[in-house]
């Protein structure tokens, strides 16, 4: 299983490059995916060169079924936030997966797709 990185961890890592003020640098942070968040909200495309692009899709409603009750419920059209990596971050992750352990890397489908998998995409 792959451990979390959080957000207290993403500041204590740049305050230890950079030697800045921890509150201050959780402000930053804390303000760049306020901007983020907002710009989703508002249907705007946020785009970070190098690292991928956050956009939200609309999933539309359809019927379902409460898997305790049995009971047919009927789902909302709704958004969903979508990322795709950038091309950078795709080569970064691929080049680092065989150091990773094979189990965590899956695709939707719960393939393996590590390097040395036979499923792995050329």
């Amino acid at each position: 299983m792959q451990k979390k990185l959080t957000k207290a961890e993403i500041v204590e890592s740049i305050f230890q490059k950079t030697n800045s003020n921890k509150r201050e640098l959780f402000v930053i942070i804390e303000a760049f995916f306020e901007e983020i968040k907002d710009a989703l909200t508002h249907g705007r495309i946020v785009e970070l060169r190098g690292f991928g692009t956050f956009e939200v899709h609309r999933r539309a409603g359809r019927k379902a079924r409460n898997p305790k009750t049995g009971e047919k419920v009927r789902t909302d059209d709704h958004g969903v936030v979508f990322f795709r990596p950038g091309r950078e971050l795709k080569t970064l992750v691929w080049d680092q997966a065989g150091s990773v352990d094979p189990g965590s890397v899956k695709t939707n489908t719960g393939q393996d797709v590590s390097p040395d998998s036979s499923n792995a995409l050329d």
